[in-house]
Protein backbone atom coordinates (compact mmCIF):
# COMPACT_ATOMS: atom_id res chain seq x y z
CA UNK A 1 0.00 0.00 0.00
CA UNK A 2 1.76 3.29 -0.76
CA UNK A 3 -0.21 7.34 -0.32
CA UNK A 4 0.83 10.12 -2.18
CA UNK A 5 0.08 13.74 -2.13
CA UNK A 6 -2.96 15.16 -3.80
CA UNK A 7 -0.36 17.57 -5.44
CA UNK A 8 1.59 14.45 -7.22
CA UNK A 9 -1.62 12.65 -7.99
CA UNK A 10 -3.16 15.39 -9.97
CA UNK A 11 0.55 15.26 -11.98
CA UNK A 12 -0.21 11.77 -13.40
CA UNK A 13 -0.10 11.43 -16.72
CA UNK A 14 -2.16 8.85 -18.66
CA UNK A 15 -1.97 7.47 -22.12
CA UNK A 16 -4.78 8.08 -24.20
CA UNK A 17 -5.32 7.01 -27.89
CA UNK A 18 -6.05 10.08 -30.50
CA UNK A 19 -9.44 9.12 -31.50
CA UNK A 20 -10.71 11.65 -33.91
CA UNK A 21 -14.25 12.86 -35.31
CA UNK A 22 -17.03 10.81 -34.03
CA UNK A 23 -14.88 7.77 -32.25
CA UNK A 24 -13.99 10.47 -29.76
CA UNK A 25 -17.29 11.83 -29.64
CA UNK A 26 -18.60 8.57 -28.68
CA UNK A 27 -15.85 6.98 -26.59
CA UNK A 28 -14.08 10.03 -25.50
CA UNK A 29 -9.72 9.89 -24.67
CA UNK A 30 -10.11 6.22 -24.31
CA UNK A 31 -7.24 4.41 -22.79
CA UNK A 32 -5.46 2.12 -24.77
CA UNK A 33 -5.79 -0.47 -22.23
CA UNK A 34 -9.41 -0.61 -21.28
CA UNK A 35 -12.24 -2.80 -20.83
CA UNK A 36 -14.99 -2.74 -22.65
CA UNK A 37 -18.45 -4.51 -23.66
CA UNK A 38 -20.74 -4.49 -26.74
CA UNK A 39 -23.90 -5.45 -26.15
CA UNK A 40 -27.67 -5.63 -28.13
CA UNK A 41 -30.27 -7.78 -29.00
CA UNK A 42 -29.79 -10.47 -32.40
CA UNK A 43 -29.74 -8.02 -35.03
CA UNK A 44 -29.70 -4.55 -33.51
CA UNK A 45 -26.19 -4.01 -35.76
CA UNK A 46 -23.47 -5.18 -32.26
CA UNK A 47 -21.24 -6.98 -34.71
CA UNK A 48 -21.09 -4.11 -37.14
CA UNK A 49 -20.60 -1.74 -34.70
CA UNK A 50 -17.52 -3.93 -33.41
CA UNK A 51 -16.02 -3.78 -37.25
CA UNK A 52 -16.21 -0.47 -37.68
CA UNK A 53 -14.51 -0.68 -34.37
CA UNK A 54 -11.86 -2.42 -35.41
CA UNK A 55 -11.19 -0.53 -38.16
CA UNK A 56 -10.81 2.58 -36.24
CA UNK A 57 -8.26 0.73 -33.71
CA UNK A 58 -6.08 -0.60 -36.18
CA UNK A 59 -4.82 2.74 -36.91
CA UNK A 60 -3.55 2.52 -33.49
CA UNK A 61 -2.46 -1.30 -33.62
CA UNK A 62 -3.01 -5.02 -34.22
CA UNK A 63 -6.40 -6.11 -34.00
CA UNK A 64 -7.43 -9.58 -33.45
CA UNK A 65 -11.89 -10.27 -33.73
CA UNK A 66 -12.07 -13.77 -32.00
CA UNK A 67 -15.40 -15.12 -33.79
CA UNK A 68 -16.48 -17.51 -31.38
CA UNK A 69 -20.11 -17.02 -32.48
CA UNK A 70 -19.83 -16.97 -36.26
CA UNK A 71 -16.73 -18.24 -37.12
CA UNK A 72 -15.76 -17.62 -40.76
CA UNK A 73 -19.39 -17.01 -41.66
CA UNK A 74 -20.64 -15.15 -44.52
CA UNK A 75 -22.54 -12.84 -42.24
CA UNK A 76 -19.68 -12.37 -40.58
CA UNK A 77 -17.47 -11.91 -43.95
CA UNK A 78 -20.20 -9.85 -45.57
CA UNK A 79 -19.82 -7.38 -42.67
CA UNK A 80 -15.40 -7.37 -43.28
CA UNK A 81 -16.18 -6.73 -46.94
CA UNK A 82 -18.20 -3.30 -45.50
CA UNK A 83 -15.67 -2.60 -43.85
CA UNK A 84 -12.34 -3.14 -44.50
CA UNK A 85 -9.93 -4.21 -48.26
CA UNK A 86 -6.70 -5.10 -49.09
CA UNK A 87 -5.24 -1.87 -47.34
CA UNK A 88 -5.71 -3.64 -43.74
CA UNK A 89 -3.14 -6.68 -44.33
CA UNK A 90 -1.25 -7.32 -41.38
CA UNK A 91 -3.47 -4.91 -39.59
CA UNK A 92 -6.69 -6.83 -38.60
CA UNK A 93 -6.82 -10.72 -38.08
CA UNK A 94 -10.15 -12.60 -37.89
CA UNK A 95 -9.72 -15.93 -35.72
CA UNK A 96 -11.86 -18.77 -35.65
CA UNK A 97 -11.22 -20.45 -32.26
CA UNK A 98 -13.60 -23.34 -33.58
CA UNK A 99 -11.36 -24.42 -36.48
CA UNK A 100 -8.52 -26.92 -35.81
CA UNK A 101 -9.41 -26.85 -31.74
CA UNK A 102 -7.73 -28.48 -29.15
CA UNK A 103 -10.33 -31.00 -27.49
CA UNK A 104 -8.00 -31.19 -24.59
CA UNK A 105 -7.80 -27.17 -24.04
CA UNK A 106 -10.48 -24.67 -22.40
CA UNK A 107 -11.32 -21.67 -24.42
CA UNK A 108 -9.49 -20.01 -21.96
CA UNK A 109 -6.10 -21.85 -22.34
CA UNK A 110 -6.44 -21.22 -25.86
CA UNK A 111 -7.06 -17.48 -26.03
CA UNK A 112 -4.12 -16.97 -23.36
CA UNK A 113 -1.49 -19.23 -25.75
CA UNK A 114 -2.84 -16.78 -28.73
CA UNK A 115 -2.23 -13.45 -26.63
CA UNK A 116 0.84 -14.27 -25.02
CA UNK A 117 2.46 -14.95 -28.62
CA UNK A 118 4.89 -12.30 -29.47
CA UNK A 119 4.16 -9.43 -31.27
CA UNK A 120 0.30 -10.43 -30.65
CA UNK A 121 -2.41 -7.99 -31.05
CA UNK A 122 -2.27 -4.92 -28.98
CA UNK A 123 -6.67 -4.95 -29.11
CA UNK A 124 -8.67 -8.04 -28.46
CA UNK A 125 -12.33 -8.12 -30.11
CA UNK A 126 -14.17 -11.68 -28.93
CA UNK A 127 -17.42 -12.31 -29.94
CA UNK A 128 -19.04 -13.36 -27.56
CA UNK A 129 -19.79 -14.17 -23.87
CA UNK A 130 -22.47 -16.38 -24.33
CA UNK A 131 -21.00 -18.86 -26.41
CA UNK A 132 -17.17 -18.11 -25.51
CA UNK A 133 -16.92 -20.83 -22.70
CA UNK A 134 -15.25 -18.92 -20.49
CA UNK A 135 -16.43 -17.29 -16.84
CA UNK A 136 -15.70 -13.97 -14.46
CA UNK A 137 -12.39 -15.92 -13.19
CA UNK A 138 -11.17 -16.42 -16.80
CA UNK A 139 -11.84 -13.00 -17.68
CA UNK A 140 -9.93 -11.42 -14.11
CA UNK A 141 -6.88 -13.91 -15.47
CA UNK A 142 -7.02 -12.47 -18.66
CA UNK A 143 -7.11 -8.84 -17.54
CA UNK A 144 -4.55 -9.42 -15.19
CA UNK A 145 -1.92 -11.11 -16.97
CA UNK A 146 -2.16 -8.82 -20.19
CA UNK A 147 -2.85 -5.61 -18.79
CA UNK A 148 -1.00 -3.96 -21.60
CA UNK A 149 -3.79 -4.98 -24.32
CA UNK A 150 -7.35 -3.71 -24.73
CA UNK A 151 -10.24 -6.16 -24.29
CA UNK A 152 -13.71 -5.87 -26.30
CA UNK A 153 -16.23 -7.99 -25.29
CA UNK A 154 -20.09 -9.19 -27.57
CA UNK A 155 -22.66 -9.91 -25.57
CA UNK A 156 -26.46 -10.37 -26.44
CA UNK A 157 -29.00 -8.60 -24.14
CA UNK A 158 -32.14 -9.66 -21.99
CA UNK A 159 -34.13 -7.29 -20.77
CA UNK A 160 -32.23 -4.18 -21.26
CA UNK A 161 -29.04 -5.73 -19.62
CA UNK A 162 -26.43 -8.06 -20.50
CA UNK A 163 -27.54 -11.39 -20.91
CA UNK A 164 -24.70 -14.06 -18.97
CA UNK A 165 -23.75 -13.37 -15.99
CA UNK A 166 -19.88 -12.91 -17.58
CA UNK A 167 -21.05 -10.01 -19.43
CA UNK A 168 -22.59 -8.62 -16.55
CA UNK A 169 -19.38 -8.99 -14.51
CA UNK A 170 -17.75 -7.26 -17.40
CA UNK A 171 -20.45 -4.49 -17.53
CA UNK A 172 -19.74 -4.01 -13.72
CA UNK A 173 -15.93 -4.22 -13.66
CA UNK A 174 -14.90 -2.55 -17.39
CA UNK A 175 -14.49 1.31 -18.29
CA UNK A 176 -17.05 0.95 -20.91
CA UNK A 177 -20.85 -0.35 -21.46
CA UNK A 178 -22.13 0.09 -24.87
CA UNK A 179 -25.69 -0.78 -25.76
CA UNK A 180 -26.39 -1.03 -29.55
CA UNK A 181 -29.87 -0.56 -30.39
CA UNK A 182 -31.74 -0.49 -33.85
CA UNK A 183 -28.23 0.40 -35.14
CA UNK A 184 -27.60 3.20 -33.07
CA UNK A 185 -24.63 2.43 -30.40
CA UNK A 186 -24.73 4.77 -27.27
CA UNK A 187 -22.75 4.98 -23.59
CA UNK A 188 -25.36 6.89 -21.83
CA UNK A 189 -27.13 5.57 -18.52
CA UNK A 190 -28.69 3.65 -17.68
CA UNK A 191 -28.17 0.94 -19.81
CA UNK A 192 -24.79 2.61 -21.32
CA UNK A 193 -21.63 3.57 -19.32
CA UNK A 194 -18.24 5.19 -19.93
CA UNK A 195 -15.61 6.17 -17.42
CA UNK A 196 -13.76 8.41 -20.39
CA UNK A 197 -16.64 10.88 -21.26
CA UNK A 198 -15.60 14.64 -20.26
CA UNK A 199 -14.44 17.32 -21.73
CA UNK A 200 -17.42 17.28 -24.55
CA UNK A 201 -16.17 14.08 -25.74
CA UNK A 202 -17.48 10.54 -25.11
CA UNK A 203 -21.29 11.42 -24.70
CA UNK A 204 -22.80 11.39 -27.86
CA UNK A 205 -24.68 8.31 -30.12
CA UNK A 206 -22.84 6.61 -32.78
CA UNK A 207 -25.06 6.05 -35.78
CA UNK A 208 -23.74 2.38 -37.26
CA UNK A 209 -25.59 2.33 -40.42
CA UNK A 210 -27.39 5.38 -41.09
CA UNK A 211 -29.55 3.35 -43.73
CA UNK A 212 -30.84 0.92 -41.06
CA UNK A 213 -31.45 3.37 -38.50
CA UNK A 214 -33.40 5.16 -40.39
CA UNK A 215 -35.80 2.16 -41.11
CA UNK A 216 -36.39 1.17 -38.07
CA UNK A 217 -36.08 4.61 -35.83
CA UNK A 218 -39.12 6.46 -36.78
CA UNK A 219 -38.41 9.68 -35.26
CA UNK A 220 -34.76 9.86 -37.03
CA UNK A 221 -36.10 12.00 -39.42
CA UNK A 222 -37.77 14.86 -37.23
CA UNK A 223 -35.17 14.47 -34.33
CA UNK A 224 -31.81 15.40 -34.26
CA UNK A 225 -30.04 11.91 -33.64
CA UNK A 226 -27.52 12.05 -31.24
CA UNK A 227 -27.46 15.46 -29.07
CA UNK A 228 -26.45 15.34 -25.16
CA UNK A 229 -28.98 16.41 -23.03
CA UNK A 230 -27.08 17.80 -19.61
CA UNK A 231 -29.07 17.28 -16.43
CA UNK A 232 -27.29 18.41 -13.36
CA UNK A 233 -23.87 16.77 -12.48
CA UNK A 234 -25.23 13.50 -15.14
CA UNK A 235 -24.43 13.43 -18.53
CA UNK A 236 -28.16 11.71 -20.44
CA UNK A 237 -29.08 11.41 -23.98
CA UNK A 238 -32.29 11.44 -25.85
CA UNK A 239 -33.24 13.03 -29.13
CA UNK A 240 -33.45 16.61 -29.56
CA UNK A 241 -36.18 17.68 -31.74
CA UNK A 242 -34.55 20.51 -34.48
CA UNK A 243 -35.71 24.01 -34.60
CA UNK A 244 -38.01 24.24 -38.06
CA UNK A 245 -36.59 26.72 -40.10
CA UNK A 246 -38.66 29.86 -41.01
Amino acid sequence: MKSIDISKFLKIKHKTLELEGKWRDTLGDISPTCQMLIYGKNGSGKTEFAMQLAKELSKHGRVEYVSYEQGWSKSLSNSGKRNFDESYRGKVKMNNPNSERDPNKSSVEELNEAMGKRKSARFWIIDSCDVCGMNRHDYEYLKKKYNNKMMIWLSYEAANEPKTSLAKHIAGDGDIKIRVQKFIATTASPHGKNRYEGGGYGQKDYIVYEERAKQLNKLYEDWAVPETVTRGKKQTKRPVKKKKQI
